[in-house]
């Protein structure tokens, strides 16, 4: 009886053993399971991963560099933050190698790089459909990269983005020169005196005309265009109090990204001394029947002229602009005089002597 009562204890004590042993076996055996079911499903991921550049050699300007990507894989593309973005700058005395840090704010600061926005076609700006912030498959995002604080116009650099998943892509870019949109009259250059017009054109082509003919022969006899001061913006509906000018249909997308300025030739109406003056910038995309207001800037001096009896060029600043206007939108620059102004005031444009012009940054 009591080697029958051993024996149990010991086959008890031995199936105990048996089962611990195969329960951690049984637990080895998920752990390598689930290992390799991720190690497989981070394989299939990187395979389905791939994103690339929409142009062979995309060009850029201003403070900031501007690429447009695409999503050509089978996975949505997130967790931006978690990217390695590398940027080759030439900067003439050294190459300038920089790893940029992600951020969400409008401001992108030394170093850093964003996301202006995500669209299901980068050069008409379509928006994306679904996912806000995540890079769908056949998506197109654009991006900012600022690695230096100012590009020098003819070098080219390289931009290498790589994810978390295992895609890649590296894109050589060129560095162009910032356009200047210059205002004009209608027709341009101009040939003779005119009435005033709502919409004149503006473009990258530089006046080429010596004399500043009367462009408003129905609001007086006096050279340039007159505005009437009291304007309350791009809201304004008296053509008499603004002056609105455009671009024509645009070839390609447009980015505006970082401070611009428009020189503006001006003066107080018939050269008026110790007079004030107030004159707002309205940046504007315009699709054709409605505007999306990119940025503006206002301009006041207590004494315009500063003594001068003739015309004064002044610069407004449009500060901490980041947009892209879609190919086919056009580029809209409105002026107003404030009621602030002393009186009425004068512009010059279209004249060799008077190049007034929006800056891009």
């Amino acid at each position: 009886m009591s080697t029958v009562v051993v024996f149990a204890l010991m086959s008890v004590a031995m199936l105990t053993v048996m089962f611990g042993l195969g329960g951690e076996a049984v637990e080895i055996f998920d752990d390598i399971s689930t290992s390799w079911i991720e190690r497989h499903e981070e394989a299939v991921q990187q395979l389905d991963a791939k994103i690339i550049r929409t142009t062979e050699t995309p060009t850029t300007r201003g403070p900031f560099v501007r690429l447009v990507m695409r999503n050509e894989g089978k996975v949505a593309l997130s967790d931006f933050a978690d990217w390695n973005v590398i940027v080759e700058i030439d900067e003439q005395a050294e190459l300038k190698v920089a790893s940029l840090t992600y951020t969400t704010s409008t401001t992108i600061a030394t170093d850093e790089w964003g996301i202006q926005a995500i669209y299901t076609d980068g050069a008409s700006l379509t928006s994306e459909h679904a996912e806000p912030g995540v890079l769908n498959p056949d998506e197109e995002m654009i991006v900012m990269l600022n690695a230096t604080s100012s590009l020098i116009v003819g070098t080219y650099g390289r931009a290498t983005f790589a994810t978390p998943g295992g895609a890649s892509a590296s894109v050589i870019f060129e560095v162009v020169q910032d356009a200047t949109y210059y205002l004009h009259n209608n027709p341009t250059p101009p040939t003779g005196d005119t009435t005033s017009q709502a919409v004149l054109p503006t473009d990258t082509t530089a006046s080429t005309s010596t004399t500043l003919y009367n462009y408003d022969t129905n609001r007086n006899a006096s050279s340039g265009l007159l505005i009437i001061r009291g304007g309350v913006g791009p809201g304004e509906s008296d053509s008499t109090k603004k002056q609105v000018w455009r671009s024509g249909a645009l070839t390609d997308p447009l980015l505006i990204a970082g401070n611009a300025t428009v020189d503006l030739w001006s003066a107080i109406k018939d050269f008026g001394l110790a007079t004030s003056g107030e004159v707002s910038i309205y940046l504007r995309d315009y699709n054709g029947s409605t505007h999306t207001e990119i940025g503006n800037g206002t301009l006041t001096d207590s004494d315009w002229q500063a003594g001068s009896g003739t015309w004064v060029e002044k610069s407004i600043t449009l500060t901490g602009l980041n947009y892209t206007i879609a190919a086919g939108n056009e580029l809209e620059i409105e002026v107003t005089v404030g009621a602030s102004a002393g009186d009425d005031m004068w512009l010059a444009y279209d004249t060799t002597a008077y190049l007034s012009a929006f800056n891009l940054p």
